[in-house]
């Protein structure tokens, strides 16, 4: 299902792991994470998240961002010869990650990412981070055990595991199928044909579809609201309770009674107001606009009923007042290059979130969290994003 609202969270999550910087390959550390922010900000501006003449500043922010959201010293872990980064698998990434689809129902798989970083630490030997192991994870004792990691190799399928052990299944090939139980084990994620339920993954690829992992369904055959389809498909017809039927998308400027019915890049546009619209390209700021087809604003945006231009929702200014559920402090639309603020509790005015590692005061009476993070209540510091130990 085709959305205007992009994958962002998602995404970041995955590239907080490969943005902290690292000064080998053809790349320098600042060109890691400005390449980075480019390819986020254009897949952004492709998928209507934000406008076209947006990215320039879109990718400013998002690199300090990533920047602000990580202080694993990948150029010491470089250094220490204990991490290697593969300049060509960085430039795969990116790439895949611009062209990405648009669509929620095929997202971002990640898999041209996961050899950005090569790990040279053996099982046993000291880490700061999985990322530096060459096998398994990198296992920390406790929560005070500092940077003392140790490289650890995954449980076997069938053996037990536990991640308050530090057991952990091989998460490309295995799951633990009962992690609350002391008796889990390791158990393979299902082949096509086999069983399958929320607790009972499918491998990457399959979806599971009524109990059964099954590859995504082609077209003409059967489909969900929530599974979708084969890559390049649309599931039409599908709605919340019941089937529908795979089928290609329809041309631009065609018809359609479907979010999803449009080719990649473009929206709807009069479906929200008629149920009905028209497949159009998506508009940049300052663009003529219809209210009866505001979808074709980005979601940065809105279309205004004064001037029927798209103009950007405006972004949470530091230091404004606020409420103590922060809403005052959260940008609307793609937050992408909007600053990240909370509304602290104590002064009730928007702050800036605090980094991985920096003191912190936990949020009370439903607030937002302080951190780009968490706020650990324990230690009243910003939690790390990645599996690093800070």
């Amino acid at each position: 299902m085709k959305t205007t609202h992009p994958m962002s969270a998602v995404i970041f999550a995955l590239l907080v792991t490969l943005s902290a910087g690292c000064s080998c390959g053809a790349r320098t550390a600042a060109q890691l994470l400005n390449d980075e922010a480019d390819a986020l900000c254009t897949w952004e501006a492709r998928c209507g998240a934000i406008g076209r003449s947006e990215s320039a500043k879109c990718s400013a922010q998002a690199g300090q961002t990533l920047h602000d959201s990580t202080s694993y010293d990948v150029d010491a872990a470089v250094a220490a010869h204990r991490l290697q980064i593969d300049d060509a698998a960085a430039s795969r990434c990116f790439d895949s990650l611009r062209n990405a689809s648009c669509s929620y129902a095929e997202g971002f798989s990640g898999a041209a990412c996961s050899k950005v970083y090569l790990g040279l630490v053996a099982i046993g030997g000291a880490c700061q981070s999985s990322l530096e192991c060459a096998h398994g994870f990198c296992a920390f004792g406790t929560a005070t055990a500092g940077c003392a990691g140790v490289c650890t190799d995954y449980v076997a399928e069938g053996a037990l595991c536990s991640l308050a052990a530090n057991k952990r299944c091989d998460p490309a090939k295995t799951f633990c199928n009962n992690p609350t139980s002391v008796d889990a084990v390791c158990a393979a994620l299902g082949a096509a044909g086999a069983s399958c339920a929320p607790a009972s993954p499918c491998q990457t690829g399959l979806n599971c579809a009524n109990s059964i992992c099954a590859l995504p369904p082609t077209a003409g055959q059967s489909c969900s609201f929530f599974l979708g389809c084969a890559s390049g498909l649309f599931c039409q017809g599908a709605t919340v309770t019941t089937s529908g039927v795979c089928a290609a998308p329809v041309r631009p400027g065609d018809a359609c009674s479907n979010a999803a019915a449009c080719p990649s890049e473009q929206i709807c546009a009069g479906l929200l107001a008629s149920g009905q619209g028209t497949c159009s390209s998506f508009l940049d700021v300052g663009s003529a606009c219809e209210v009866a087809k505001a979808e074709r604003c980005p979601a940065d945006m809105q279309c205004d009923p004064a001037t029927l231009t798209c103009v950007r929702h405006p972004d949470p200014v530091e230091g404004a007042a606020c409420t103590v559920s922060g809403s005052e402090c959260a940008a609307q639309g793609s937050a992408i290059f909007a600053p990240q603020l909370y509304c602290d509790s104590a002064t009730l005015v928007c702050a800036k979130k605090h980094v991985p590692g920096a003191a912190c005061t936990p949020a009370v009476g439903g607030g937002v969290d302080p951190c780009v993070s968490h706020c650990n209540a324990t230690s009243h510091t910003c939690d790390p994003l990645a599996d690093a130990c800070f």
